[in-house]
């Protein structure tokens, strides 16, 4: 039986099946990165993790879930996660005929789990029938620093940055060499001064070592050279060099809503409003 190709998709936020919700930002955690695995391949449109975060623990119907996101595809599942072990369920439905277009179960010890998203993303290219993005250079990522960059990346969502910085500097205690982590520590530190009143030049001197650090240590890592172009922006009213970074942000991840937000900030400073409002349009597409 043909079936058109999926065009665009959602990630629903997985379901936590732990029976402890204080697993909940695992759960979201590998919700966003495969989001942002997804979003790698051009051949998809993919729902940004805010959207598709609306639509937690919801009872409605794929279908009309579907329709409001203005998507074909829709990627759901759950995760159960032990002391030592993964468990995944996941499965992608075609929506406008509620069919099951694949599924697989997945156990993963923790060491391997973050192969995942790569994984999946070549998957679901290959279940409908586009091509692939390319691979990305797999980095040994030590699972206790994986673990506390969710947890920070969890609160950082949820607006919490001060107790979201503590957890990026553990991950980054376990781990010196995590470009993730720098990059989170970088926002949070911004983000925090914003919200606490703090000199922001102070900050900002903070949070720009922390994103070139991550840049340093990964230039192909969008949010490094994202969370830059927020210290330009913010910490030192730099327009040219913020508009450098956020242009390097979204050629290397089109799909960032967050980079496109943030640069349409940059293009009003600019006074280039109509440019920034296509960016903004973008964002929330």
């Amino acid at each position: 039986l043909f079936r058109s190709p999926i065009h665009s998709i959602a990630v629903l936020p997985l379901a936590n099946l732990s029976g402890d919700p204080s697993q909940d930002y695992y759960a979201d955690g590998l919700t966003d990165e495969f989001i942002t695995a997804l979003a790698r391949n051009r051949s998809f449109r993919v729902v940004s993790r805010t959207s598709a975060m609306q639509y937690k623990n919801a009872s409605q119907p794929l279908t009309k879930i579907a329709q409001e996101l203005g998507v074909d595809g829709i990627l759901e599942g759950s995760v159960n996660r032990g002391a030592k072990q993964v468990h995944i369920n996941l499965q992608l439905i075609y929506a406008p005929t509620d069919t099951h277009l694949w599924a697989q179960s997945y156990d993963r010890d923790l060491n391997n789990v973050l192969s995942l998203p790569e994984e999946l993303s070549a998957t679901i290219a290959r279940e409908t029938k586009v091509s692939s993005a390319p691979a990305q250079p797999q980095r040994y990522v030590n699972p206790e620093a994986h673990d506390a960059y969710l947890q920070g990346r969890y609160l950082w969502m949820g607006g919490n940055f001060a107790e979201s910085q503590k957890y990026f500097e553990k991950a980054i205690q376990s781990q010196s060499d995590y470009a993730p982590a720098w990059g989170g520590l970088s926002m949070s530190i911004l983000a925090g001064a914003a919200r606490v009143g703090t000199p922001i030049r102070e900050a900002g001197e903070k949070a720009e070592a922390a994103a070139r650090k991550a840049i340093e240590l990964d230039d192909t890592f969008a949010e490094g050279h994202h969370a830059l172009a927020g210290v330009y922006l913010f910490g030192k009213w730099d327009w040219g060099r913020a508009d450098a970074e956020s242009r390097r942000a979204l050629e290397l991840d089109p799909n960032f809503s967050e980079a496109h937000h943030i640069r349409s900030y940059i293009l009003f400073a600019m006074n280039r409003p109509a440019e920034a409002l296509q960016e903004q349009k973008r964002a929330t597409e």
